[in-house]
């Protein structure tokens, strides 16, 4: 019983510890837009569209860190878990390069051209004054912003983060789909036409034949992996990716292995499903 207890303390000590930080770092990163968006609203119309569009940069920039952060991640955790400490040092410190360069770069261009950057957004000249205003003010963070994101970075993915950064990517990925207006039409969505095999249009019937025809190639491909030497590798990793590691099997290369296989087997089901609906959206 006190057994049972003292496990049961140390699980929440342990997730309130691993919680906290992220809550209070969501705290920060939303009272800052809410603050800047309350200060900038009392400013007028002309200010808060500047703002909207001066901001566009950052957007760019933050698709560079994620990617960056997203690559880092992967080698970092696998690192970690193999007690690799130098080739963590390594990882970081080229992410932080990568993304400090690039960051910088955008600083410059933001400090010595803001009125041509803004004129490539908006033709309105009050509008273009004002956000070249703002670029030359919050130029200067992006370099700050990208040193602290590859550290929040390799801070979480340590242990057991690694689950977390993966459906954070997901959520990270949703968003940008949402904002990338000019491409995926936003929450709006795109309309998808019936599917269709050499010009013809394939029927209810027919197209539910077809999904089942894959089904059954899937699960074939599947049962062959498990077979495989492949498979066999996934297993000793899942019950033990130490020891795994100590008779030879590559834990990163057989954990790439997997996300390979199983985002390609997810991709098709979305795929099969978006042309069931003839629609698809974040």
């Amino acid at each position: 019983m006190n057994r049972a207890v003292n496990e049961r303390k140390a699980f929440y000590t342990k997730m309130v510890g691993i919680a906290l930080p992220v809550v209070f770092q969501g705290l920060l990163n939303n009272s800052l837009s809410f603050v800047d968006t309350l200060m900038i609203g009392q400013l007028g119309e002309a200010s808060i569209a500047a703002v909207a569009l001066a901001n566009q940069m950052f957007f760019l920039i933050s698709l560079l860190y994620f990617g960056v952060c997203s690559g880092a991640a992967i080698f970092l955790s696998q690192f970690w878990g193999a007690g690799n400490r130098s080739s963590i040092q390594k990882v970081l410190g080229l992410s932080v390069l990568v993304a400090g360069i690039s960051s910088l770069a955008m600083a410059i261009a933001s400090l010595l051209f803001p009125h041509q950057i803004m004129g490539i957004f908006t033709d309105d000249a009050t509008v273009i004054l004002h956000g070249s205003q703002y670029l030359q003010v919050v130029a200067l963070s992006y370099l700050f912003s990208a040193i602290s994101q590859i550290l929040a970075t390799a801070l979480r993915v340590t242990g057991p983060y690694l689950a977390m950064v993966t459906l954070a990517f997901g959520t990270i990925i949703q968003i940008l789909i949402n904002e990338m207006t000019f491409m995926t039409e936003g929450p709006l969505g795109i309309k998808i036409p019936k599917p269709s095999i050499g010009g013809h249009i394939l029927t209810k019937s027919e197209y539910f034949w077809l999904v089942a025809a894959l089904l059954v190639l899937s699960l074939i491909v599947v049962h062959r992996i498990l077979k495989s030497h492949l498979g066999r590798s996934f297993e000793a990793l899942r019950d033990s990716p130490i020891a795994s590691d100590c008779m030879g099997v590559s834990v990163y290369r057989h954990k790439v292995f997997a996300f390979v296989i199983s985002a390609g087997f997810a991709g098709l089901a979305g795929a099969l499903y978006s042309y069931s609906e003839q629609y698809i959206s974040p």
